[in-house]
């Protein structure tokens, strides 16, 4: 038996891909295998896997054509999620409703080629899952329309998939659209439902892109999983220099318990500990990722806070990093009830940027505004004369 070079797990010897994390197992792994490697390559040197993906099938008469057509749905949905835009407008349902879809006129060509959309149209990234959904919607069209101006024969068939923000949900849906010849996916979103697909779209050979999925573990070389988002090894970075920067010297952290959360959490505290801010790592609180009572979280909380005040520490200089999605609304309504809660820093991460959960909750955002709630997010640089990101913005508020 060996371990696995990225997760560590134990092997029998014989899977191509962990079981665990997906990544490609070697016949004679070496002893002194480190992962100490450039993430942002492990996810762009993988060419070789669009040729794999077509070497042989009779798909397209030019295999590019299917890998620029999904470059350019994949990029207008990542610029979308990477700008942070949340407009919101219709439910879900109304949203992607079948006449809407790229390809339901689409009768004069000899064939359609599909891509699923696996987005998470419910659950605590619904909005983003839906506003991705739509730029997909356009960048679909915009295709057909190229093609059509180009006199090609076949079209682009957009689906899209609710994952309901579940990694569980997001591979039988992958397994569905396989069973019917799919092996081109835009998404999943979320890292958790990413790594919840790795393994079986690696066994597989499905060639799967992520917008917005940033967890350091998922930078994997030669495997099948491409992302356009830098990893939260950046991320982290900033998060850190905004503790220091406000003036905390000790910090706790709530995070939660999926691949992102961990990721994300162990490349902060790292970060935070390298600036000489103090962690107690027996102060963390991990939470289950589908919770929404917060109860024992937030007295844990407050009675770390008071521990830190007993030992004759300023509650200014106490900070706690809330690293969540939509469920931070319920975290920090039920943080209100605590008066000294209310009079340390706050610290949060692209997951409640611009939270529509917070904003709807009239406790939550009194609060998340009272303690300066900070969360920081990555955005598009230097718009140039042929960006789309404006379209984009205007198409997903109108729809």
């Amino acid at each position: 038996m060996f371990s696995c070079p990225n997760c560590g797990i134990q092997l029998e010897g014989d899977e191509s891909y962990c079981p665990k994390c997906g990544q490609k197992q070697t016949e004679k792994p070496s002893a002194d295998y480190t992962d100490q490697k450039d993430s942002s390559r492990a996810d762009v040197v993988k060419s070789d896997r669009i040729d794999q993906l077509f070497r042989g099938k009779q798909f397209f008469a030019n295999k590019q054509n299917i890998f620029l057509t999904a470059l350019l749905i994949f990029l207008v949905i990542s610029v979308f999620v990477f700008a942070g835009i949340k407009i919101f407008g219709k439910p879900a349902q109304d949203s992607f409703a079948h006449e809407k879809r790229a390809d339901s006129v689409i009768s004069d060509v000899s064939s359609n080629h599909t891509i699923v959309g696996l987005f998470p149209l419910t659950g605590p990234l619904d909005k983003y899952g839906e506003n991705s959904g739509e730029a997909a919607l356009l960048a679909a069209s915009d295709v057909n329309e190229w093609l059509k101006s180009e006199g090609k024969n076949w079209r682009l068939n957009l689906e899209i998939a609710d994952t309901k923000t579940d990694g569980y949900v997001c591979q039988r849906e992958m397994q569905s659209w396989l069973n019917e010849g799919v092996k081109l996916f835009a998404g999943p979103q979320a890292s958790g439902a990413v790594l919840q697909c790795l393994s079986f779209a690696n066994v597989n050979q499905i060639l799967f892109i992520s917008p917005s999925s940033t967890s350091p573990a998922l930078a994997i070389e030669d495997d099948w999983l491409f992302r356009f988002c830098v990893d939260d090894l950046i991320q982290s970075l900033a998060i850190a220099g905004v503790v220091e920067d406000i003036g905390v010297e000790h910090l706790i952290m709530g995070w939660r318990g999926d691949a992102w959360g961990d990721g994300l959490h162990a490349a902060t505290a790292a970060s935070a500990s390298e600036l000489g801010v103090n962690i107690n790592k027996t102060w963390d609180i991990r939470y289950d990722p589908t919770q929404n009572n917060f109860r024992t979280e937030v007295k844990l909380l407050d009675g770390y806070v008071t521990d830190l005040v007993n030992q004759d520490v300023a509650l200014n200089k106490i900070g706690f990093c809330l690293i969540a999605f939509g469920e931070a609304a319920s975290f920090l309504a039920e943080a209100a009830k605590y008066p000294q809660l209310g009079q340390i820093a706050w610290i949060g991460s692209d997951g409640t940027a611009f939270s529509e959960f917070l904003k709807s909750d009239s406790i939550a955002s009194k609060f998340a505004s009272e303690v300066k709630y900070i969360n920081p997010m990555s955005r598009v640089g230097i718009l140039g004369e042929q960006s789309k990101h404006k379209r984009v913005k205007n198409h997903i508020r109108l729809t």
